[in-house]
């Protein structure tokens, strides 16, 4: 470039030098900006994955856990013996790694869109409103109507119903009821005994929560199901044939990025002492289960081996996490690994409907 006086005017290696390292140091600058700022949207979305995953594992163990015994009949109640995993009881175990008990979680409870057809009870054909819960894992349906509670005919173990599934209904055919429903209806119009709009539900299915070396299971099955071994149960194994699967954790399955630690299943008890008055107490099994368990809490650790984000220690020093932080039984757990990041979950459920069924079972 010339000047007016005709001299020749650039710039100095000098001016250049600074002019590229002040440009050098404002794209490191954004560069770095930007790294922290996906650093920060990655750790962000994994925190929120791990939330999710955790709080819907806790929503469906909850849920389940809060209709115990809903649609049991008394017969249910009753027939419980120390030691024994006996038919005909709501809550079958109560122990710290596997959990046995009748729910109706999961089951259909819809009604009916039409009159029942059939010109002679018990042969009927029902036509419901279509729901996403009904499956042909289920083995008999309850119809409540102003005559009492019908329960149908139960199928064999994991054979379940024909469900024909339309639009927006879904029919099955029964030809039988349980014995304790009216025999004296016997021959009456179906449409008579069952109208449309009559309320029909699933009846309890024996619900399995087991957890074992960081896997976790939840399934649900026939309630007529006898468990013959529960000294060593095995999460992810020995699922009857025909079961329903709620929550399937195994942290065995490839690709697999988070690890559940510390599951922790207690019961709170409600007894009387000596004096008459009621005493509350957090443990890890149960013996009398329908006299005593009025609560049930569970919590566990996800541990996230994506996020690894080293921790303000090293060496020997460790972190130490606990479930509810009452300084229960087993309610916390030293962990030394500053490369993963732990995620605490917790829930109290109140069995209301439990201690429903006790509280009439007693005055009956």
């Amino acid at each position: 470039m010339m000047n007016k006086n005709g001299n020749l005017k650039a710039f100095t290696i000098i001016e250049l030098m600074v002019s590229i390292f002040i440009t050098m140091i404002v794209i490191a600058s954004f560069f770095k900006l930007y790294d922290i700022s996906a650093k920060a949207e990655r750790s962000s979305s994994i925190r929120v994955s791990v939330n999710l995953l955790g709080e819907q594992i806790l929503d469906t163990i909850a849920d389940s856990v809060r209709f115990i015994g809903l649609n049991s009949k008394v017969s249910d109640l009753d027939g419980y013996v120390t030691g024994v995993n006996t038919a005909e009881t709501v809550i079958r175990t109560a122990g710290q790694s596997t959990f046995k008990y009748l729910s109706p979680y999961g089951g259909p409870i819809t009604k009916l869109a039409q009159d029942a057809e059939g010109t002679s009870y018990p042969n009927c054909k029902f036509t419901i409103y279509n729901s996403a819960a009904i499956t042909n894992n289920i083995n008999s349906f309850y119809l409540h109507t102003q005559d009492g509670v019908f329960e149908t005919a139960r199928q064999d173990e994991g054979a379940g119903y024909n469900i024909n599934y339309g639009d927006y209904t879904a029919d099955f055919t029964v030809s039988d009821f349980e014995s304790e429903a009216k025999s004296g209806l016997d021959g009456t119009p179906c449409k008579d005994v069952f109208p449309a709009g009559t309320l029909i539900s699933g009846t309890d299915r024996l619900f399995s929560l087991k957890y074992n070396n960081g896997s976790l299971v939840l399934y649900s099955e026939d309630k007529t199901h006898v468990a013959t071994d529960e000294a060593a149960p095995s999460a992810n194994t020995d699922i009857p044939t025909g079961a329903q699967v709620f929550v399937n954790f195994n942290k065995n399955l490839t690709g697999q990025s988070y690890e559940m630690q510390h599951f922790l299943l207690q019961y709170l008890t409600e007894t009387k002492d000596s004096s008459g008055g009621f005493v509350r107490e957090w443990k890890t099994s149960a013996q009398s289960f329908r006299k005593d368990i009025i609560a049930v809490r569970f919590g566990f650790f996800i541990i996230s081996t994506k996020d690894r984000n080293k921790g303000k220690y090293s060496g020997s020093d460790k972190n130490t996490y606990c479930v509810f932080g009452d300084g229960n039984i087993n309610d916390c757990e030293e962990l030394s690994d500053p490369n993963k990041t732990v995620y605490v979950f917790r829930r109290v459920v109140y069995l209301s409907n439990h201690r429903l069924m006790r509280d009439t079972q007693k005055n009956n």
